[in-house]
């Protein structure tokens, strides 16, 4: 029995496993185009993960995935807080409206257990919004609800995170003015 508890941790020490609180930087590349492509994501202690990714139209997208069971309710209403900045609702509100008025603007992907939003326009000199609060900030915390009753929040650690995320938006964010 000891022989294996030594196997099985010196497996776990010598492997390339995430730690919760690390913001790690993943380079693919497309099979059909050969593309590259760069996403940052840090796990919470729980085993969620958040990721941001720079799509091919320069807009800047969070996703939100849940561990284990947890899943969002159908009509989701996240709140994003970043340190004692001002919480933002993201929802799918702005894309049902640019919908309704014949412009749709894809803001917003659900599923049971991952969410995708749009965080960012991608257009430096227009101000940087919550990804330079996501930049600049200590911690970030996302709220959802399992059901119409309950209420869970989700604690992210954003420090550590500037090469990172300067890396996967190919942008240098230290001058990037807020909005």
């Amino acid at each position: 029995m000891k022989r294996f508890l030594i196997t099985i941790i010196s497996i776990f020490a010598t492997s390339n496993l995430a730690i919760a609180g690390d913001w790690i930087l993943r380079t693919t590349k497309d099979n059909m185009t050969d593309q590259p492509s760069k996403e940052v994501f840090v796990t919470s202690p729980g085993g969620e993960k958040f990721t941001i990714i720079r799509r091919s139209d320069e807009k800047v997208w969070g996703y939100i995935q849940l561990s284990g069971i947890n899943q969002f309710s159908v009509n989701e209403r996240l709140m994003l807080r970043v340190d004692k900045n001002k919480p933002h609702e993201i929802n799918e509100d702005l894309q049902n409206l640019t919908k309704r008025l014949g412009n749709p603007i894809g803001s917003w992907e659900w599923n049971p257990n991952l969410i995708g939003f749009l965080i960012w326009h991608g257009k430096i000199n227009e101000g940087c919004g919550i990804i330079k609060e996501l930049f600049d900030g200590k911690k970030m915390i996302i709220r959802y609800h399992p059901n119409k009753s309950t209420i869970r929040d989700i604690e992210f650690p954003l420090t550590g995170n500037r090469k990172a995320i300067s890396d996967a938006l190919s942008l240098d964010l230290s001058n990037c003015p807020a909005q």
